[in-house]
């Protein structure tokens, strides 16, 4: 048995959509009330809202406050991965299928539009759209996103003789605001697990849409 280890490294980040209330909507989009609360500006008032919450929530009204962590209000969706169009592929043979193996000869390290260019079948592409999980009645969305770069996933496989690039398949979810992140890697079309990766918060983004 051979070893592999493929990660994926680049921009990216983690992602949740979830429920809201017409009053949280309606407070979050109103400058004057985020204005009359402290916030500085409307536009991150609810990113800086969530970075502190037990101190803001001294001057938020209650019918617009959070009782979650920004990333556990995912009701509808929760999402991390590298960013289809920036993402870079390296691959290198282990020694053994723990995460401690030694790592030798790369087998491959370029990015993975180029990947894609080579074996045109390798992108399984889905997308997850609102309309599918909110109604008429209840269409008030939390978006949370934090911006990362870095190692997004990191995962072994093992093979009878050579890795064949080809039955490589990477897993992508286009947002409703257009991102498309790679969230799962598989080969020969068994899902390979992630170990998880190591990356940099680079910005956070927090909206509540009337969808």
């Amino acid at each position: 048995m051979n070893y592999y280890r493929i990660a994926i490294n680049g921009y990216g980040g983690e992602a949740v959509f979830g429920k809201a209330t017409k009053q949280q909507h309606a407070f979050w989009n109103d400058e004057e009330q985020l204005v009359g609360a402290g916030f500085e500006e409307g536009e991150s008032a609810l990113t800086t809202y969530m970075s502190d919450v037990e101190e803001w929530d001294k001057t938020v009204p209650k019918m617009a406050r959070f009782q979650s962590e920004w990333h556990e209000m995912d009701d509808y969706l929760h999402t991390n991965g590298s960013a289809l169009d920036s993402a870079y592929i390296q691959i290198d043979r282990a020694s053994s299928p723990e995460w401690d193996a030694m790592l030798g000869e790369t087998v491959y390290n370029d990015s993975l539009l180029n990947f894609k260019n080579t074996y045109n079948e390798c992108i399984d592409q889905t997308e997850f759209n609102l309309d599918d999980v909110t109604s008429e009645k209840d269409h008030y969305v939390f978006y949370g996103m934090s911006c990362e770069k870095g190692t997004f996933f990191a995962g072994v496989v093992g093979v009878e003789g050579e890795l064949d690039l080809s039955k490589l398949t990477f897993v992508a979810t286009e947002l409703p605001n257009n991102d498309n992140l790679i969230d799962n890697v598989l080969y020969d079309g068994e899902e390979i697990e992630n170990w998880g990766g190591d990356t940099r918060g680079k910005a956070m983004y927090m909206e509540i849409w009337d969808w």
